[in-house]
């Protein structure tokens, strides 16, 4: 996207005058996400959310109104080319387009299939890159003509899933998601023509979640790194030479980072699917937490005035406001999710009430949040699922089972008898 310019054991709350973030809409239907969000300029903006709407802003936030909804789209990804044309990527197999500033949108015929578009970017030049999907497979699609013919590349080669793509310039972009080994990023100096990994983790659940550079410091490249929940979880890896070299950040014990933004060397937040904002005002030495709740998924600054953020409805930056923390750990209960039998001995059963089309991806967990092995990657249908799950291979003690579905990751207790 370009730029312009609980805890399951204890609750832990305070009140501090934080770097605080204010909601300009209410919340999203249905718990659901405000999952991207894309400005042209400061009066002009829109977003997007899991629950099938997209959303257009005016007047730097003043006005937010409802333009399009399709219940059964669950809608990742936003991103124009101007105030007529503009793209909108859902995770159920459709690429949305609009023509007209977003009074009518189309769905775009492909000769191939996309399982799901979890980033984008846009050059003047007509060319837009689109990647996906956080569940897999890896591969992105890309037109040179705003979005009239496209072509698929295969990226199976460097990565088993890929949300977010990014372009520092006209040539040298970054593409971040996982592989086997963990969390990867990947970077094009021929704007696409070829790859390279230049960053890999060694945790196999770990994803490169988004990506953006300091404004007005191209060199300055900063990535969430979605970990889970363990003490030493990366949060985040930094970049002072465009993605040549890297460091790597654990702000504390949260993990499951979605997007962490620098609006200057100093202040910085961090935002993701099981701990409250976070934010920094020494360049990410400390962090604090800064109020407001989980769940965010991308930040979008415009200018120093206007910076957004998308959560559970849709926020604009406000210094300076007095705000509570949250707690520490969010053992999400907004799913119907449920485990029998609980204890277990040689099985259980997981049975998840899913909405709408969903994507799984099931992972077991010590308590202390370290990886025990993955258990299963599905698709769910509308209505009751239901799967058997073998534990006759694991020692007797207390687990976390992590059920990462498109809204989240939500986690719930298994005993193992």
């Amino acid at each position: 996207m370009r730029i312009i310019l609980s805890t399951l054991f204890f609750l832990a709350t305070v009140m501090i005058y934080a770097q605080g973030f204010l909601p300009i809409s209410p919340p999203n239907p249905n718990s659901a996400r405000t999952e991207d969000i894309f400005f042209l300029n400061s009066n002009l903006g829109y977003v997007c959310d899991g629950a099938g709407r997209i959303l257009k802003i005016t007047n730097e936030g003043d006005s937010v109104e409802v333009i399009y909804t399709n219940s059964s789209y669950y809608l990742r990804s936003i991103e124009f080319f101007n105030a007529d044309t503009g793209f909108c990527g859902s995770l159920e197999n459709a690429l949305l387009k609009t023509v007209d500033g977003g009074s009518n949108w189309e769905v775009v015929e492909l000769e191939f299939d996309i399982p799901g578009i979890c980033g984008m970017h846009a050059f003047d030049d007509g060319t837009i890159f689109a990647s996906g999907a956080w569940f897999g497979p890896a591969y992105y699609i890309i037109s040179t003509d705003f979005g009239t013919t496209w072509t698929y590349h295969d990226m199976s080669e460097f990565a088993t899933a890929l949300v977010d793509v990014y372009f520092v310039n006209d040539t040298t972009g970054f593409i971040g998601g996982k592989n086997d080994l963990g969390a990867v990023l990947l970077k094009t100096t021929d704007r696409g023509e070829t790859w390279n990994t230049v960053y890999n983790s060694d945790n196999p659940e770990d994803y490169i979640w988004k990506v953006h550079t300091l404004p007005g410091n191209p060199e300055k490249v900063y990535c969430s790194h979605q970990s889970p929940m363990q003490l030493d979880a990366i949060d985040y890896i930094w970049s002072e030479d465009m993605g040549e070299s890297f460091q790597a950040r654990s702000i504390d014990f949260y993990g499951m980072t979605q997007d962490v933004f620098f609006m200057n060397e100093s202040l910085g937040f961090r935002t993701g699917h099981n701990g409250p904002l976070h934010f920094t005002s020494d360049g990410g030495n400390s962090w604090n937490i800064g109020g407001m709740g989980s769940n965010g998924n991308r930040f979008f600054m415009i200018d120093e005035e206007n910076l957004y953020l998308g959560a559970n409805t849709i926020y604009k930056y406000s210094s300076g406001v007095v705000s509570a923390g949250a707690s520490i750990f969010n053992d999400r209960q907004d799913a119907a999710i449920h485990i029998f039998p609980n204890p277990a001995s040689s099985h259980f059963t997981l049975s998840m009430q899913s909405e709408k089309a969903d994507h799984l991806i099931l992972s077991l967990y010590q308590l202390d949040g370290r990886f025990v092995e993955g258990l299963l990657k599905t698709n769910l249908e509308t209505g009751d699922n239901r799967f058997e799950i073998n534990t006759a291979h694991l020692s007797t003690g207390v687990y976390l089972i992590a059920a990462h579905i498109n809204n989240g990751v939500h986690t719930r207790k298994l005993v193992v008898e």
